[in-house]
């Protein structure tokens, strides 16, 4: 055998001398430099070189024939190509699979995202949870079989009935498939919820002309009750509705320890949607900091829409303890916020009294009935002091300020055009010893 051994040898180190021939350089000159794949070939190449060579050098040592190794490298380099093309494929699809399921739950308006529904990004986020999951269950699976271990159908489901809980005798065991099997009654009932509101509720709303706070609470409850008896009926399909009863207890009283605002904020929520002191679309006035228009009631807060834009989330508890001035809560008419103007004792203040209303007779949005408010209000360091009060429409509960505004800007117009001055009063600095006297004196505005 000793000849056989010596040829074997003198073949592998033959081998080995003409691989060592062909030189990193030798190898980069042959690869092009344009476009961007060589370019990129060619900077592989120059960094894993070396790894690629030793890698080479033992596939063809283990592939010499007195090795005996051949089949053995080839089953090896078989299954890795296999398996890089079926990585790759599965990305791919997994890439087109995520592409097309963002254009489901998403729509681009002039380069803004939006959503297509409520919650889109919610489901969007699951749903891509879920297909990686497959596509990584699937893979492992071909994977397997491409290297030799032949999975059959029948040892994936005894996995998927591997016993993960067991709750005594008389209830099954918690396994891997019943826990998938209850999550997907669970999606479900989502999908069944979000088709009852968007094909059924819709339809009923848009024909019995519903108001949009209570289009709100419907769609809501429904929702709700969908998706509950979907769970439960999941439990109850893998045996397991004795422990619902169980598991709805021990779910209150956690949340009742864990989370007491947030159930007084429910609980608030049902009482804002019974005695409706708001609804959406009105205008709101809690403090000075918190105003503006609700857009939406949800079972944890109110959202209200500032005149600048902003938004502002309040606890459904804090807008049941607080005094709210709503503009919207009876439809008719409302008075805008009191003017007050001060003018000196030299002037008639009938006179003004009737320049002040033709200003309010004259505007268009001030209502004839009920009339005006014009009175002297009180005599004061600066003068006469009048208050001057409008009506108007509900309908213009968010322009009230720029109406007031404009009646402002008329009044001054006009009592200057009579030759009326508008008086506040001063404080003026007299002496050397800089002491306040109080003084009467008119301010040109």
């Amino acid at each position: 055998e000793l000849p056989a051994i010596l040829l074997a040898l003198n073949i592998i180190i033959f081998q080995l001398c003409l691989m060592l021939l062909i030189t990193k350089e030798f190898v980069l000159s042959l690869i092009p430099r344009r476009g961007a794949f060589w370019q990129w070939l060619h900077e592989s190449v120059d960094s894993y070189y070396y790894p690629i060579f030793v890698l080479i050098v033992a596939i063809i040592i283990l592939s010499n024939p007195y090795v005996g190794f051949g089949r053995l490298v080839l089953f090896a380099l078989r299954g890795l190509v296999y398996t890089v093309v079926l990585i790759r494929a599965l990305f791919f699809v997994y890439e087109i699979l995520r592409k097309f399921m963002s254009q489901v739950f998403f729509s681009v308006d002039e380069e803004v995202v939006r959503e297509r529904f409520v919650y889109a990004k919610s489901w969007y986020g699951l749903f891509i949870m879920a297909s990686f999951a497959v596509v990584a269950l699937l893979g492992m699976f071909i994977i397997a079989r491409i290297w030799g271990w032949f999975i059959s159908y029948k040892e994936v489901y005894d996995w998927l009935g591997t016993t993960i809980v067991y709750l005594g005798h008389d209830v099954p065991p918690v396994t891997i498939f019943s826990i998938f099997q209850i999550l997907f009654f669970c999606l479900i009932g989502f999908i069944i919820a979000i088709l009852v509101n968007r094909f059924l509720l819709r339809r009923i709303f848009d024909l019995l002309l519903v108001d949009s706070g209570v289009q709100n609470t419907i769609a809501s409850f429904t929702k709700y009750f969908i998706v509950i008896a979907a769970i439960m009926l999941g439990f109850r399909s893998v045996g397991l509705d004795s422990l619902v009863l169980y598991l709805t207890g021990a779910l209150i009283l956690s949340i009742g320890w864990v989370a007491k605002d947030p159930i007084s904020d429910f609980m608030a929520y049902f009482i804002i949607l019974v005695q409706r002191p708001i609804k959406i679309g009105d205008y709101i006035w809690i403090d000075n900091t918190t105003m503006g228009v609700v857009r939406k009631i949800t079972p944890r807060s109110v959202i209200i829409r500032r005149r600048n834009s902003n938004t502002i989330v309040v606890p459904n508890t804090q807008v049941l303890n607080k005094p709210i001035t709503n503009w919207n809560y009876v439809q008719g008419f409302f008075a805008f916020e009191d003017i007050v103007i001060n003018v000196g004792y030299k002037e008639d203040p009938e006179k003004v009294k009737q320049i002040l209303f033709s200003v309010l007779d004259k505007h268009q949005y001030i209502l004839k009935s009920p009339k005006p408010v014009i009175r002297l209000e009180n005599f004061t360091q600066a003068g006469f002091e009048f208050l001057v009060r409008g009506f108007l429409s509900s309908n213009y509960t968010l322009e009230q300020w720029d109406i007031a505004s404009d009646v402002r800007i008329s009044m001054v117009k006009e009592l200057r055009k009579h030759g009326i001055e508008i008086s506040v009063p001063m404080r003026v600095m007299v002496g050397p010893k800089a002491y306040v006297r109080d003084v009467e004196e008119e301010v040109k505005m």
